[in-house]
């Protein structure tokens, strides 16, 4: 919901709140994050994001790739 609104500061606060309510981000929630920063172009942070699901040992799947892509696209800077 947050990502077709381009609510992405709404989104993060939410992905921010998880631990506090003793939730573990999972594949899904990381992408739900990822895709709110791509619909607002926010690249910087949807990579950030997709290098915290690796940290935290979260295999990306198709989806998260083609999120952070397209990130990268939109906003030009792809490499």
């Amino acid at each position: 919901a947050c990502e077709k609104r381009k609510k992405w500061r709404t989104a993060l606060a939410l992905f921010a709140d998880l631990p506090r309510a003793s939730l573990q981000p999972d594949t899904i929630t990381m992408n739900s994050a990822m895709s709110a920063c791509e619909y607002s172009r926010q690249w910087q942070l949807a990579i950030m994001l997709f290098d915290d699901m690796l940290g935290r040992g979260l295999l990306p799947d198709v989806a998260s790739c083609n999120i952070v892509m397209s990130a990268c696209e939109k906003a030009n800077h792809w490499e």
